[in-house]
């Protein structure tokens, strides 16, 4: 029985069912060979006016056509032939076939500037960045934007996968034309070219044309797999840098049946979408990251749950290349869920786009103001004052982005190479009113300041107030943990809710971690010793001051002992991360195979890997060895952990006596610059002393003790007014008026 299925916005598939069982029409390949190449000879119409309309048909009579090598164009040095500036160019290659049916599959390799669109006997097979497929562009219609060409940077071309079904009712034995229009996006711009090669997959042992190219890889071919299949189709449009476009989005996921057929029905998504590229660093890799936003037909943001995600309408399709675990973010995210925080969730799954197979991507919850993410307080644009004013906000500290950007007072670090900032995320800084810019501005500062001043022992010091201390220790945890080369300086995110809801300052969610867990050859990151917060004192890495000094304080050494002990008791004890890592492993078992006949980096080095494995495995049991050892250190350098003090914060230290007035017990915060013995005298109102006593040897940094209200007897002092001296060895430490109710 033969069907062809199709759903909204997609080509049609032939399908072969045998006794209930489903199978591609794909025939074997015995190996590839070129049919065309770039510079092989073609005719050429420079588009100053438009061809003639059968120009791309198999039996147009192209004689008055200009004749030349292909990879017509100017501006790269990439062309075969060089022509004078023009909006387009027509070029016809023609290719004869011996026995079409010894040829099963195909593949035409891109190299182009601005746009294209490609034919095979005048059927459209391959189009990018210009118009909708289906409809010629005319000969004087500019790209939909500009796209520069790769292949003279060392970058390979983009790959189209010629459907199968097409190319059996398109290709014939003898004479065919390979017809492609290339625009460019302005008559001024500086540059122009396409580059372009027809592959074919042949059955038999034969040899009919070219050896294929020293980069060629066989497209990937496969009809199921075990994690869920997303199929992106642009149709024609090439996805861009910060600028979305439409396109369609397809989703199967057989949860309960364990696998998911390309054949499938779309049965987790099927819909519009609007896409655009994204990352920093990473923007270079041939496989990219993709943010995405799930709409209705009419383009309005559309709340959906994929692959058993809550439901929300931004998302992130995360790729991971540098990364040969194809792990490390889901390690990190996972980390920080097990501390109790909100972390992104993520799903494993491969792509299709456009056709072409583009390896395992990580669906990721983008970090959002959002019910189902993280949960703080709506703030709209009329709350400007009281407690509306004072929360929900997330913001980040990254690369400067001078929209909602603002640089701190104290972050003057020379020689970094990014001028960093922080940068609001929500509310969008477009939406935010001045009010509300400049409360979470001055809060940020206030923060700082606490720090910078060294006011950070105890809930009682304006960083305790200020801040959520836990999320801060966590925060730095799972950094540490992962030793992560961008922590803390890039993609660092905070929040802050309203005062009526906590209203402190929190650290995270996590993001990013792509580079951490022994994945960077710089700062030291493929070290398992030493610190990350430490990084300023490595290389220039723009570490903030604020964490060296807050991990310095003694209150967060006593908060981080007892949080890594309960933890590593828990989700983090070795073994439990180790059988993690094995299972996300094993599940992408199969997928792996196919994700590096894509991207063959196994055995290379992708900047900045540290290592080098030859094999997946390789890379899993890296990360394994790397984590344990790295664990290790932090089990010896966090047990003996000890504060770091700063001695002039402690000389210029004000002692703090609190809650004054009080009724039965009364609390007195000093500093000491040495270990010191100390003593406590109290007068009353008449000058008498009534209570005396020696508190004890107290050591370096910062101190507390109390009197309960007593005498020297031991009985209650009545109500009134005190006088309060505390001495050390040879000096006054504090002296107060107090009194008790």
């Amino acid at each position: 029985m033969i069907r062809f299925y199709k759903s909204k916005g997609w080509k049609y598939i032939l399908v072969i069912i045998f006794s209930g069982v489903t199978y591609l029409s794909l025939a074997q390949v015995n190996h590839w060979e070129t049919a065309i190449f770039p510079h092989d000879t073609c005719t050429y119409h420079v588009g100053n006016t438009a061809p003639d309309s059968n120009w791309r048909l198999q039996g147009f009579d192209d004689s008055g056509w200009q004749r030349g090598p292909g990879g017509c164009g100017y501006g790269d040095g990439d062309d075969g032939t060089l022509i004078s500036a023009t909006l387009s160019v027509y070029v016809r290659y023609r290719f004869a076939v011996s026995d079409m049916t010894l040829i099963t599959q195909a593949v035409l390799h891109a190299d182009y500037d601005d746009g294209f669109v490609a034919y095979l006997n005048g059927v459209e097979i391959a189009r990018a960045n210009i118009g909708a497929r289906g409809i010629e562009p005319p000969f004087n219609q500019p790209s939909d934007g500009g796209h520069e060409a790769v292949m003279y940077q060392g970058i390979l071309p983009e790959e189209f996968v010629i459907d199968s079904l097409l190319l059996s009712n398109t290709l014939t034995t003898g004479e065919n034309v390979l017809a492609i229009q290339v625009h460019n996006q302005s008559i001024t711009s500086s540059d122009l070219s396409g580059n372009f090669y027809l592959s074919v997959g042949l059955s038999d042992a034969g040899k009919y044309y070219q050896d294929v190219p020293g980069w060629f890889k066989p497209p990937v071919i496969f009809t199921s797999s075990n994690l869920p299949l997303v199929f992106i189709n642009t149709f024609g449009r090439f996805i861009q840098d910060d600028i979305r476009i439409a396109a369609q989005m397809g989703i199967v996921d057989n949860k309960d049946l364990g696998r998911n057929y390309l054949t499938d029905s779309l049965n987790n998504y099927d819909g519009r979408i609007e896409v655009e590229y994204r990352g920093s660093s990473s923007s270079g890799f041939p496989k990219r990251s993709m943010r995405l936003e799930t709409q209705d037909s009419l383009a309005n943001n559309r709340n959906v749950g994929l692959m058993g995600l809550p439901p929300e309408n931004d998302w992130v399709l995360y790729a991971p290349y540098t990364d040969k675990s194809l792990m490390r973010n889901i390690l990190a995210y996972k980390m920080g869920e097990w501390t109790g925080h909100y972390a992104p969730r993520t799903k494993l799954c491969e792509l299709m786009l456009n056709g072409s197979y583009e390896g395992i991507y990580v669906l990721t919850e983008t970090i959002k103001r959002d019910s189902n993410r993280l949960d703080i307080a709506e703030l709209r644009p009329q709350d400007i004052s009281g407690d509306q004013l004072t929360g929900g906000y997330i913001f980040k500290f990254d690369r400067v982005d001078y929209l909602g950007s603002w640089k701190s007072r104290y972050l003057e670090i020379p020689g970094w190479i990014f001028w960093t900032a922080y940068q609001l995320v929500y509310p969008k800084p477009a939406l935010m009113r001045p009010e509300q810019f400049n409360y979470i501005k001055d809060y940020v500062h206030e923060f700082e300041t606490a720090v910078k001043e060294g006011d950070l022992e105890g809930p009682g010091s304006r960083y305790g107030q200020l801040v959520d201390e836990m999320s801060f220790v966590d925060f730095f945890i799972v950094n540490e943990v992962s030793k992560n080369v961008d922590g803390y300086r890039l993609s660092t995110y905070f929040y802050k809710e309203k005062i009526s809801k906590g209203g402190k300052l929190h650290a995270g969610p996590l993001w990013d971690f792509n580079l951490g867990f022994g994945n960077a050859d710089y700062c030291e990151g493929n070290l398992t010793t030493g610190w990350a917060y430490r990084f300023n004192s490595v290389c220039e890495a723009g570490v903030p001051f604020y964490w060296e000094k807050i991990r310095g304080s003694e209150r967060f050494v006593s908060l981080l002992k007892d949080r890594w002990k309960e933890l590593r008791q828990g989700k983090f004890h070795t073994d439990s991360l180790m059988s993690y890592i094995d299972s996300v492993a094993n599940v992408l078992g199969e997928a792996q195979e196919r994700n590096f006949k894509k991207w063959a980096v196994l055995g290379t080095y992708v900047w900045p890997n540290a290592y080098v494995g030859n094999t997946y495995q390789d890379e899993v049991n890296y990360l394994k060895r790397w984590l344990r050892l790295r664990l290790d250190f932090l089990d010896r350098e966090i047990e003996k952990m000890e504060p770091v003090y700063d001695y002039q914060a402690l000389v210029n230290f004000t002692p703090q006596i609190y809650p004054n007035p009080f009724t039965e017990t009364i609390r007195i915060k000093f500093a000491l610059t040495r270990t010191s013995n100390v003593y406590m005298d109290v007068y009353n109102a008449l000058g008498q002393r009534v209570y005396a006593t020696g508190l004890g040897t107290h050591k370096t940094g910062y101190n507390e003790v109390s009197w309960e209200g007593n005498n020297d007897f031991g009985h209650p002092v009545p109500p009134g007014t005190y006088f309060i001296r505390l001495m050390k060895d040879d000096s006054r430490i504090a002296s107060a008026r107090v009194v008790k109710n």
